[in-house]
């Protein structure tokens, strides 16, 4: 499997880290999250050809990365946009979304994230409902904890 799929919380994990690693502690979305899981973080996504996404993760995202400090929010926010350029970005439908079993447990984005339009990617998440889901559908897909092991 070459793309990685990543969760919102994780993404903001990487583009906060990516900007300046002393704003992961300032960030109030980031409080479970310490520098050396960034780096873990980033070591782990470069071991893939493609990381991809949907719509719905990166509104998610973008809206979550508007918590960070205003003296840094528009260098996060720069870093971003640049990230974005590189993503591989697959559209699901929310009309379709909304119909799969797991909506009403995870909500769009990350009911989304389990679409079949991503069997082949390996799924990267903390959180743990997301996690569970994913293996109960047979998908690849890895608990960040699992990282932090290493």
């Amino acid at each position: 499997m070459s793309s990685v799929l990543i969760d919102t919380n994780l993404l903001v994990l990487f583009i906060v880290g990516a900007t300046d690693t002393s704003l992961i502690q300032e960030h109030k979305r980031l409080t479970q999250f310490a520098k050396k899981d960034f780096f873990n973080l980033s070591e782990y996504m470069a071991q893939y050809s493609n990381i991809t996404t949907t719509p719905h993760v990166l509104a998610e995202t973008s809206n979550f990365l508007l918590d960070t400090k205003i003296y840094a929010r528009e260098a996060v926010m720069t870093y971003f946009k640049a990230f974005v350029d590189g993503l591989l970005e697959q559209y699901v439908p929310a009309r379709s979304i909304v119909q799969s079993i797991a909506f009403s447990r995870l909500g769009v984005a990350d009911a989304g994230l389990l679409s079949n339009e991503f069997s082949d990617c390996v799924l990267l998440t903390n959180d743990g409902k997301l996690h569970t889901e994913a293996l109960r559908l047979n998908r690849v897909a890895m608990h960040f904890n699992e990282l932090r092991d290493i």
